[in-house]
C-alpha cells in the first residue's frame, strides 16, 4: 500500500481530563476561566464569531432539549457549562529522537493550538479538548500518521524539554491550575497515559480507505492493515473491529470508533463551511458526550472500594443515570447511530449493566446485614420484655404463699430458669440446632 496518500483537509482534535478544582482557590469557575481568557459557551456562532441563529435554530430541530441543553445550549445552567479560548499558540514536538546507530537526525513538528474548550459537568469528571493544526502544510497521509502517533501521548517530549501533557497543563488549562498527570490528580486514575483522538481526515482521491481508516484509528504505520507489516493485526480481528465498530452511512466517508479515538476517512466531506461545522462542532460534541460517561464509570468503579457509605454510591450513581444515560439524542437517524456506534465502541451499556449489577448486590448485602443485626436486637428485646414480665408474676406468687403457704416459692426458681430457656431456644436457631445435636446425640 502506498503510504504518501494525498491529503486535502483534516480535523484534529486531542481530549483530556481536567483534574479537580484546588480547594479553597477563591474564585467561581466564571471568574476563573474569564481571568484565562475563556469564554462562556452560550450558543453556537457563525464564521464571522456572531451569534448564530439559524444554527440555534438547527441544533433545536436536530437534538432533543436534554441533549442539546447540555452540550450547546442552556446558558443558565450553573452545574453544567461549557467554555472556550481561541488564543493561539505554538509549539514543537519531538516526534521521534535521533537515533545514533543509524545516524537519523531526531524529527519535530510544530504544530498550533487554535481553540481550547473546557465541558464542566458539575460534581462528575470534566473534559477538555484541544483544536491542533500542524504547521507546515500536509500533503499525505503518513506525515499526519506520524504527527497523531505523537501527539496522543503524555510523555512526548517539546523542544521546551518537558511532557506533552505538563505543556498543555501550563499553557492552556489555567496556567497549570489544572493537572493532568501526578500522584495528587485524581483524573490520572482514570486516564491512563494517553489522551482520547478525534480525526476527520479529507482524501484527494478516493483510496483503500476501510485499511487506511484501521491503520489512523489505532495509529499504526500505514500499511498495518494490509498484512505487509511486522505489527499488522490478524485477518480475524481486524474484519471483526471492522464490523462492529464502523460508521458506514454515506458513501464520501467510512468513521471507526475504538476505545482510545474515533477517525473518520473521506473524500468532500470537509471543503464547506457547513461540513466542517458538522464534524468540529455537532458530531464531536456527541463524541465528547459518550466519553464523559465513560470515564465517569471508571471513577463509580474505582470508588467502589474506597466508599464507606455504599448505600450513598449506589443513589449517586442512580441519580447520574437518571440525569446522563441518554438512550436517544435526536430527531434524526445520523445523530442516533454516532451516538449508539460510540457507546457500543466504548462498551458503555456492558459497563453500566455491569456496575448497576455490581452496586445492588453490594447494597443488598449490607441491607441484609442491617436487617438481621436488627432483628438480633428485636429478640434481645423481646427477652428482656418476657423477662420483665415474670416480676409482676412473683409477686403474685408471693401474694399467694401468704394465703397458701411458704413452700408455693420453692417452684419459682425452675419456672423462671425454664421460661428463660425456652425463650431463647425460641429466639435463637442457632441454639435450637445445638438442642437438636444433643438430641440426636
Amino acid at each position: 500500500m502506498e503510504t504518501n496518500v494525498p491529503v486535502s483537509d483534516y480535523i484534529i482534535k486531542v481530549i483530556g481530563l481536567l483534574s479537580d478544582l484546588p480547594e479553597n482557590s477563591g474564585h467561581s469557575l466564571d471568574k476563573l476561566f474569564k481571568q484565562y481568557n475563556f469564554q462562556r459557551d452560550l450558543y453556537p456562532i457563525d464564521i464571522k464569531g456572531d451569534h448564530d441563529e439559524y444554527g440555534e435554530n438547527f441544533l433545536k430541530n436536530y437534538f432533543y432539549p436534554s441533549f442539546r441543553n447540555l452540550m450547546f445550549l442552556n446558558p443558565k445552567s450553573t452545574s453544567n457549562a461549557r467554555y472556550i479560548n481561541n488564543d493561539v499558540k505554538a509549539i514543537t514536538l519531538l516526534t521521534s529522537p535521533e537515533n545514533t546507530a543509524t545516524g537519523s537526525p531526531a524529527e519535530t513538528k510544530t504544530i498550533e493550538i487554535q481553540q481550547t474548550e473546557l465541558y464542566i459537568f458539575g460534581d462528575y469528571i470534566s473534559l477538555f479538548s484541544v483544536d491542533i493544526r500542524i504547521v507546515e502544510n500536509i500533503t499525505d497521509l503518513a506525515s499526519l500518521e506520524r504527527t497523531l502517533f505523537a501527539i496522543r501521548k503524555f510523555e512526548t517530549k517539546t523542544t521546551e524539554d518537558i511532557n506533552w501533557s505538563e505543556w498543555i497543563s501550563q499553557n492552556l488549562l489555567c496556567n497549570g491550575l489544572f493537572k493532568l498527570t501526578g500522584p495528587t490528580v485524581k483524573a490520572d486514575d482514570y486516564s491512563g497515559s494517553k489522551f482520547k483522538l478525534y480525526s476527520v481526515i479529507d482524501l484527494q482521491e478516493n483510496s483503500n480507505t476501510e485499511e487506511l481508516l484501521f491503520d489512523i484509528s489505532t495509529v499504526s504505520k500505514l500499511g498495518s492493515a494490509a498484512g505487509n507489516k511486522s505489527g499488522s493485526p490478524s485477518r480475524k480481528y481486524y474484519e471483526e473491529l471492522l464490523n462492529n465498530n464502523k460508521i458506514s452511512i454515506f458513501q464520501n466517508w467510512h468513521a471507526l470508533c475504538l476505545f482510545d479515538s474515533f477517525t473518520c476517512i473521506g473524500t468532500h466531506q470537509l471543503n464547506s463551511y457547513g461540513g466542517k461545522k458538522s464534524w468540529s462542532y455537532t458530531y464531536f460534541r456527541i463524541y465528547i458526550y459518550r466519553l464523559f460517561i465513560k470515564y465517569n464509570l471508571y471513577k463509580f468503579n474505582s470508588t467502589i472500594f474506597e466508599e464507606k457509605d455504599l448505600i450513598k454510591l449506589r443513589n449517586q450513581f442512580q441519580l447520574f443515570l437518571n440525569n446522563y444515560n441518554l438512550s436517544h439524542i435526536s430527531f434524526n437517524f445520523l445523530g442516533n447511530e454516532l451516538y449508539s456506534k460510540i457507546g457500543k465502541a466504548l462498551d458503555l451499556d456492558l459497563e453500566l449493566q455491569s456496575f448497576e449489577k455490581r452496586i445492588n448486590q453490594i447494597s443488598a448485602m449490607i441491607i441484609e446485614g442491617k436487617q438481621s443485626r436488627t432483628n438480633r436486637l428485636l429478640e434481645i428485646v423481646t427477652i428482656l420484655s418476657a423477662i420483665g414480665s415474670i416480676v409482676p408474676l412473683i409477686l403474685t406468687l408471693n401474694s399467694m404463699s401468704k394465703n397458701w403457704g411458704p413452700n408455693i416459692l420453692l417452684a419459682v426458681p425452675y419456672f423462671v430458669i425454664i421460661t428463660i430457656l425456652g425463650l431463647i431456644f425460641f429466639y435463637n436457631k442457632d441454639l435450637l440446632n445445638i438442642r437438636k445435636w444433643f438430641q440426636r446425640k
